[in-house]
């Protein structure tokens, strides 16, 4: 009983009928339908990954548009703060100026009030 025919392996295909309704009416499972039809699937689903690589560009152009605005502001804030700094240390420094001179104003009237002093000790 085991011939070569029994070792073959089974290629014969078996046709299931689908069952008769309102979405199978009129349609005709050929192999050019299967064939159009996936087709159409494939470039259907090629469209939406086009959609979701477009989407996530997009998303990502806004997240950097964010990054950059905020960089901006910490950089436009960095500078006033920066310029404050110097604004204080231009008024520290005139203080400083101001001091000396009025020291040394001091000074010189102090010499001069021990010169006075001395001339009337004489």
């Amino acid at each position: 009983m085991d011939t070569e025919e029994n070792k073959k392996p089974d290629t014969r295909e078996e046709i299931i009928p689908l069952p008769e309704s309102q979405q199978t009416k009129g349609l005709k499972l050929t192999l050019e339908n299967l064939k159009s039809e996936s087709s159409t699937l494939k470039l259907l689903m090629a469209g939406v990954v086009v959609v979701l690589f477009i989407g996530f560009i997009t998303i990502l152009m806004s997240l950097a548009s964010i990054l950059l605005d905020d960089w901006r502001f910490h950089a436009s804030s960095y500078n006033e703060f920066i310029q404050t700094l110097k604004t204080q240390e231009k008024i520290i420094q005139n203080y400083t100026d101001e001091q000396k001179t009025t020291l040394e104003t001091i000074q010189r009237m102090e010499n001069d009030l021990k010169i006075i002093k001395e001339k009337l000790q004489k």
